[in-house]
């Protein structure tokens, strides 16, 4: 059995998918920040944003790399 016969490739457009969604809503809600003087982007929101979905993102291209 190989490696990559362990990997779980169904999981790869979901994970991908999920991850361009969380970067689609920080910029609404930064278009929504610059707009509006109500509202204001928390800073640890943005970032366990940003975090969220560069792990997402980020979780593929990192594994095959240490291959």
């Amino acid at each position: 059995m190989t490696q990559e016969q362990d990997e779980a490739p169904h999981f790869i457009r979901p994970r991908t998918l999920a991850g361009l969604l969380l970067y689609g809503l920080v910029a609404v809600l930064a278009l929504i920040d610059a707009a509006s003087p109500e509202y204001a982007l928390d800073s640890i929101q943005l970032g366990l944003l940003l975090g969220t979905g560069g792990v997402l993102l980020g979780v593929e291209p990192l594994r095959r790399l240490l291959k």
